[in-house]
């Protein structure tokens, strides 16, 4: 999935105080704002989504396709928890 702002991604300074900004590098143009009452938390967390998409396609890749032994139910798990991270991250792009 390539239709994304590359990251790392970090916070800045918003147009308002009452708001932090997400963006792709010191001084580029803002990828999104965070409001509210725990906006510098939403916002730390919104900038780890380029890392979080990265890992899960590992997850993905290093499994591959091959059959998990049920008997591994962790590593079930975990293949399907980034299989979904990835396809959501696909489908609210769209």
């Amino acid at each position: 999935m390539d239709n994304h702002t590359p990251g790392p991604w970090h916070t800045c300074r918003a147009h308002t105080s009452d708001a932090v900004g997400i963006t792709h590098d010191i001084g580029a143009a803002l990828i999104a704002d965070a409001y509210g009452e725990q906006r510098h938390a939403n916002a730390a967390l919104i900038t780890t989504a380029p890392d979080g998409l990265a890992l899960a396609n590992l997850v993905v890749e290093y499994f591959g396709e091959d059959e998990i032994p049920a008997s591994l139910d962790s590593d079930i798990a975990l293949r399907d928890a980034a299989r979904a991270l990835i396809a959501k991250a696909e489908a609210d792009a769209a």
